[in-house]
């Protein structure tokens, strides 16, 4: 990922990436390429001038999350729900109850705080 200020900048760090790229006999495949676009998906991420926040299809994807019936799936949902975290307010409480059931010696009971 090549991020510059000015879309003058932008094009000498490409070249001078490009360069880099050559000098080591590394190729670039151009259906993976986006060049000059102001916003991109990264990693489940959006990514533009703004800063990055998380993508809307994965926090869909959250929302819309069967409740798990196992501990599997549990493990699964937190896991897909802790990688965005940092974007939800007090995350490590809400999440808190869910945790408690990934426990060692803990019955798996669904309970209205989780």
């Amino acid at each position: 990922m090549v991020l510059s200020r000015t879309f003058q900048d932008h094009l000498l760090h490409l070249q001078q990436v490009f360069e880099r790229l050559r000098n080591a006999g590394l190729k670039l495949h151009p259906s993976k390429c986006n060049i000059a676009k102001r916003e991109i998906r990264y990693l489940g991420h959006i990514v533009n001038s703004e800063g990055i926040s998380p993508d809307p299809e994965k926090v869909t994807a959250i929302r819309t999350y069967p409740i798990p019936t196992n501990l599997k799936q549990l493990r699964a949902f937190l896991g897909l729900s802790g990688y965005y975290g940092r974007f939800m307010k007090n995350y490590s409480k809400v999440a808190s109850p869910l945790c408690q059931l990934t426990r060692k010696d803990t019955n798996c009971v669904w309970t209205e705080q989780c």
